[in-house]
């Protein structure tokens, strides 16, 4: 699901300098019918399993959390607050196993 979630934003997401209507448009289908569900069930899963994640796995975990609900606040309920947070460094290596 991250890299589905990765290929749409690489894709379709916002860039430095780089804007198109069709780009944009793409963008906001994709963040809403695709990577607001994968989200939700990356979230899901982190919350059952929390018990297998260590410290710093949860850390992160968490940090996920609070960027996937602004997310979807962004393209939901069209909420820009300044100051969202981005997607978290370390989540592919909590969901490889690699940080403790």
């Amino acid at each position: 699901m991250l890299e589905e979630n990765r290929a749409i934003f690489l894709r379709y997401g916002p860039a430095d300098g780089v804007f198109s209507e069709a780009r944009a448009s793409q963008w906001i289908r994709h963040a809403k019918g695709t990577i607001i569900p994968n989200n939700a069930r990356i979230k899901r899963a982190l919350q059952r399993n929390n018990a297998l994640l260590g410290p710093s796995e949860r850390r992160v975990a968490e940090e996920f959390s609070i960027h996937a609900l602004e997310f979807e606040e962004r393209h939901l309920f069209d909420d820009w607050t300044a100051g969202s947070s981005r997607f978290p460094t370390g989540m592919d290596d909590v969901l490889r196993g690699d940080v403790r």
